[in-house]
C-alpha cells in the first residue's frame, strides 16, 4: 500500500458528547485550538460563526445538532478541526481531538465515521 493509500485510509478521531466519530485523513489540513468565534446575524443555527485561519477567515460550524447531540459544553480540550470540503475551509467544532487511527481500527473502537458531504451538505 502505498503512503496516499494509506492517508486515504486513516481517519482523525475525535469525540462529540460521549461518542467518538472519525473523518478520513484526506479531509484534513489541521486542528487548531479554540479560538475567537465572531457570530454573524442571520445565519443557520449550525453555523456558529467565522474565523480567523491563517490568512483568511473560515466558517465554523457545530455538527452536534445533525448528529442528535445537545449543542454547547466546549472547554478547554475543544477545538476547531479544519477540513478542506468543496474545496473551501470550514472549521467544525468538537469536543475533544482523540487521535489517528486506520480504518480498520476504528471498528474496534466504536467510531462513527463521518462523511462530510452527509454532515455539511
Amino acid at each position: 500500500m502505498s503512503n496516499s493509500d494509506s492517508r486515504s485510509e486513516q481517519c482523525i478521531l475525535f469525540r462529540l458528547g460521549e461518542k467518538k466519530y472519525g473523518v478520513k485523513l484526506g479531509y484534513l489540513e489541521e486542528v487548531i485550538e479554540l479560538q475567537e468565534i465572531v457570530h454573524i446575524p442571520d445565519m443557520p443555527p449550525h453555523i456558529m460563526g467565522v474565523t480567523r485561519y491563517r490568512t483568511s477567515v473560515i466558517p465554523v460550524v457545530s455538527i452536534k445538532g445533525r448528529l442528535k447531540q445537545p449543542e454547547g459544553g466546549y472547554d478547554e480540550s475543544s477545538r476547531i478541526m479544519v477540513i478542506n470540503y468543496r474545496e473551501e475551509n470550514i472549521g467544525i467544532l468538537i469536543d475533544q481531538l482523540v487521535g489517528i487511527t486506520d480504518g480498520q481500527d476504528g471498528n474496534k473502537d466504536h467510531v462513527t465515521l463521518l462523511n462530510p458531504d452527509d454532515i455539511l451538505a
